[in-house]
């Protein structure tokens, strides 16, 4: 059984987000169960978990931005705020990283389970679940339409689906 386990009061009413979240919990997890080891986590599997989770965060952020965006989320803008601050802290961990400081999991894992399992998901993800559960209808279009016209502006930058 997972140290962190997803339950189903966090969902935000999108499948795609919720998903993400989930992924969450999956980084986390397995950082928590490296950690638990005799010695820790390797300085290998450290890095590659920080990158990962940086490269998440601000995958994760934009995909919830662009959501909020289409359904035109009155709060959007201190939303947005919040995720700015965290991405503040993970781009902090990843210049660490890059110095070639590895033994950070002692300062990340309470980062991801208190500012961001506990008070982000739990909370300030919930502030929009309902707003955009009521939207939900017309979102998918909206979607594709503003899909359609990213991937024309900028043909080389994917984005990820919502």
């Amino acid at each position: 059984m997972p140290a962190f386990e997803w339950k189903e009061f966090l969902s935000v009413g999108h499948d795609g987000i919720d998903d993400q979240h989930k992924q969450l919990f999956a980084i986390v997890n397995a950082l928590y169960e490296a950690m638990k080891q005799p010695g820790g986590a390797t300085d290998e599997f450290l890095r590659q978990t920080i990158e990962e989770l940086c490269s998440f965060t601000r995958s994760h952020f934009a995909t919830e931005e662009r959501l909020m965006q289409i359904a035109a989320y009155p709060d959007l803008a201190q939303h947005k705020e919040a995720h700015d601050f965290l991405l503040a802290r993970i781009d902090e961990f990843e210049l660490r990283l890059r110095r070639g400081e590895t033994r950070l999991a002692a300062e990340v894992l309470p980062f991801l389970v208190g500012e961001w399992l506990s008070s982000h998901i739990a909370f300030e993800d919930q502030q929009y679940a309902g707003y955009i559960t009521r939207h939900s209808g017309s979102l998918r279009s909206k979607y594709f339409a503003m899909q359609e016209q990213y991937e024309r502006q900028w043909p080389q930058r994917a984005a990820a689906p919502i």
